[in-house]
Parts: C-alpha cells; structure tokens; sequence
C-alpha cells in the first residue's frame, strides 16, 4: 500500500513509532506538504520492512560477466561491491570486483526471526571465476559455498575496462540461468568481466561518450 501526503498536509510520526512498508510500497510526499519524525534516543523512530516480520525467502538468480569498479561516484569508501542476503541462492560466474575497500562480497544469511539466539537461515552463494580486489577481506559475514575459483589479486583494466590479468582468461563453460520461463540462454564465455581484452566492446557506437572512463 503506497501512503501519500498530499499538498498543505503535515504527517507527525510520533517517537518510539515502528514504521513497517512492503518491497513495493512508496511513502511519497508532495511539495508543499511536510514529513515531521523527531524520535529520541528512548524512543527512535525506525523505517523497515514489513518482511522483517513476516519472512519469507527470496528467489534465486544467475550473474554472470559483471565488472564491479568502486570509486568516489560509488561510495565504495567503507563499504563492499556486492551485497547478497535474504536467502537468495545466487551463481555468479566471471565476473569482478575492484575498487573496494572492505570487501568485495558481503554475504548474509536471513535473520528471519529477528532473534539472535536462532539458527538463520542459509544465503547460498556460488562463484565461479571472480576475480577479486579489495583491501579489506575477500567476503564480510559469511562464505560463499566453495572458494575453489576466487582470485585475489590486483584487477588491471584497460581503457575499454576490459581486465588484462593474465587469470582473467578463463576456460568458457555453460552457464545455466535460471528457469524464470523467458527461455533465456547465457553465452559461454572465455574470459571475467563485462568486457573481453582485445576485442571491440559490446557497449562501441552507442554509450555516451565520457561516460564510460
């Protein structure tokens, strides 16, 4: 349900209120209307979810050739290219993270009772050729299901962004996406990342120019 404030209307939300919305929900207030919530340190006004409540685990979903680049337009000062949580069981094949200096991936598992004491319910993540860069620790919070084919090393790009590191060139294999009925088919791909060294870029003739640096 979508709650809007209309033009010339004040919304007070009292201290200490718990305001609860679902995924599609929109809290929208005009111009010319006013949002007060002034909670106190008591009595915190908080914002969530109505799943954190009434839990209920996410889908699954496949990635694959994604390149990750932190920097000043991405905020990546303190946090981590990749947040995976909510039960999702995901696979992400050939693809990179840079640019970060906590982490590449942050894995959470679902506290889905809100209970500290309570076992949480699994994140299941597979990689499969990712290629990592970070300061800080390759995963924050929990693991991926198996390591076998992360790399941790400094990430080269060159000036298309495709990566050069020699561990970039990769034996292709099937990528199975995921059956969501749409009938979709991964390439099989040799090499990590959005790009393919030495190759024209699949993004020639219609980015922007400058947008791509």
């Amino acid at each position: 349900m979508d709650l809007i404030v209309s033009q010339g209307v004040t919304l007070t939300i009292e201290p200490g209120t718990d305001v609860r919305g679902a995924a599609d929900g929109v809290l929208l207030v005009a111009r010319g209307s006013k949002l007060e919530a002034i909670g106190t340190a008591a009595q915190p006004i908080t914002f969530s979810s109505l799943a954190d409540e009434d839990y209920t685990p996410e889908t699954a979903g496949v990635i694959a050739n994604v390149t990750i680049i932190g920097g000043d337009a991405a905020n990546s000062a303190g946090e981590f290219g990749m947040r995976l949580r909510g039960s999702v069981t995901a696979a992400i094949h050939n693809s990179a993270v840079t640019g970060y200096d906590v982490t590449c991936a942050r894995i959470d598992d679902s506290d889905h009772d809100n209970d500290s004491a309570t076992a949480k319910i699994d994140t299941p993540i597979t990689m499969r050729n990712f290629l990592c860069d970070t300061a800080g620790a390759a995963f924050n919070k929990e693991e991926p299901v198996s390591t076998d084919s992360v790399i941790l090393e400094a990430v080269v790009l060159d000036a298309n962004k495709a990566i050069t590191n020699a561990s970039a060139s990769v034996t292709a294999e099937a990528i199975t996406a995921q059956d969501n009925g749409s009938s979709f088919v991964f390439d099989s791909t040799d090499y990590i990342g959005a790009v393919k060294a030495g190759e024209i870029p699949w993004y020639s003739g219609w980015a922007i120019t400058g947008s791509v640096q």
